[in-house]
């Protein structure tokens, strides 16, 4: 099979070039005789040696270079949408995360105790407002915001502004435009046992577990899209990776397997977890806004004028359908879910010259819902809407281009890119990789 060859020659043309630098010497110590030239001619017993060291263990550093980029992701409907969208699970509306809003678009929200809604109010051209809540009638503007869709650029127009201010704010959230985050991301080790030299058409018959300790740092709860360094979480990944060879150099099929499971974390020392709270009016009547435990709302303007408006008698209305935007961070176990890797693949052998190689794969991945629980003593919580979108699936292709030097270095470029999947990102990623055996 020309593989083997290729590797038969380069193991030659190692032994050759150390039987010419090192012949001399190793002439005092094997049986060397000398022809009539007096060149030195090398026994059978130095050959055999040769063999035995390029049989031993070596080590490999790898280095790898790894560049990745999202532009979209792939909703719970399986269909690409923005990365806000994406990662909301849909289009953030002010209605959606600020309650209070939500229930004066439901008319429950009252100028006073018995009056009904007043509604001839309307927007007065020449006032400017110095106020972040504009200029139009007070009692009426939080409807009137409510079904406002915003996203995350840079915002262009003063209530944009003026909202984060006044919403983002008293919630402890930020919004950054550009980020950057160094340091040390998780730490991994692992090990492996290689049965590929047992069978004669395996190249690589691999059992390994990984180990994942959750060094890096983790997300900040308060910054929107904070990047994120590592899990957070301990894992254990066992991997299967098998390579078999055919007479063809075109047909040399792989196969892998990849499990990983984490160990349950807890929230509690790195800044707690947003999610939606449940929130009561505890009264059979109107009651006033300032009177409704944990219920948020404007304190701007005339000595705090929204704190004496009537709420109507409302129950278990959660303070942002949207986690990410919830009012608090409250202490929470979460045990993510399993997640299980199945790829097949094939390689080309000796394309272009010899010693190159070109691998095509494809790799489908399948992660289960994560579960999320919360002490009772901090209230009840929307449980459900942390893990809604927790359930992944993901289709990747790929592929990578190897080339092994004589001097056992081996260079490897290749590429990866997820084409269709469930609550997963578009990822494009692309990698290069120096591995040294010494």
């Amino acid at each position: 099979m020309k593989k083997r060859v290729v590797c038969f020659l380069i193991y030659t043309a190692l032994m050759s070039n150390y039987a010419v630098v090192s012949g001399r010497s190793c002439a005092d110590r094997c049986d060397a005789t000398t022809d009539d030239g007096g060149n030195i001619m090398l026994g059978k017993d130095y050959y055999f040696s040769l063999l035995d060291k390029a049989v031993k263990r070596h080590w490999a550093v790898p280095i790898l270079f790894n560049y990745s980029i999202v532009n979209e992701v792939f909703g719970d409907d399986c269909q690409p949408t923005g990365i806000a969208d994406g990662a909301f699970g849909g289009r953030v509306r002010l209605r959606d995360i600020y309650l209070i809003s939500r229930l004066s678009e439901d008319n429950k929200v009252f100028f006073d105790k018995n009056a009904p809604r007043p509604l001839s109010e309307v927007r007065d051209a020449t006032l400017t407002g110095n106020t972040p809540w504009g200029d139009v009638a007070q009692d009426l503007y939080l409807t009137l915001i409510a079904p406002l869709e915003f996203g995350f650029n840079v915002q262009k127009q003063e209530a944009g502004c003026n909202m984060i201010r006044e919403v983002f704010d008293k919630k402890g959230i930020k919004f950054a435009g550009r980020q950057v985050n160094i340091g040390f991301g998780d730490v991994s080790i692992f090990g492996l046992l290689d049965l590929g030299g047992l069978w004669k058409h395996t190249d690589g018959l691999q059992f390994g577990v990984t180990v994942v300790f959750p060094t890096g740092k983790q997300v900040c709860q308060e910054t929107l899209f904070a990047p994120n360094l590592g899990d957070g979480v301990y894992k254990i990944e066992p991997f299967f990776n098998a390579v078999f060879n055919t007479p063809s150099t075109v047909f040399n099929p792989t196969v892998k397997l990849v499990g990983s499971f984490s160990r349950q974390r807890s929230t509690g020392n790195s800044g707690g977890t947003r999610i939606g709270k449940f929130t009561s009016s505890n009264s059979a009547g109107r009651v006033e806004l300032k009177n409704v435990p944990g219920l948020n709302f404007p304190e701007t303007g005339d000595s705090g004028r929204f704190g004496k408006y009537w709420v109507e008698s409302f129950s278990e209305e959660v303070d942002s359908i949207i986690p990410e935007f919830a009012d608090t961070a409250v202490p929470a176990c979460i045990k993510p879910g399993a997640r299980f890797l199945f790829g097949i693949g094939n390689y080309f052998y000796d394309i272009f010259a010899y010693g190159f190689r070109l691998g095509l794969f494809y790799d489908y991945s399948f992660k289960r819902k994560d579960c999320v629980t919360v002490d009772p003593c901090y209230g009840t919580f929307d449980i459900c809407a942390v893990t809604a979108n927790t359930s992944e699936k993901s289709h990747s292709l790929g592929a990578n281009l190897t080339y092994k030097f004589r001097n056992m270095l081996e260079l490897n470029v290749g590429t990866q890119n997820v084409i269709g999947g469930r609550n997963v990102p578009r990822l494009h990623e692309f990698f290069a990789s120096i591995i040294a055996v010494f």
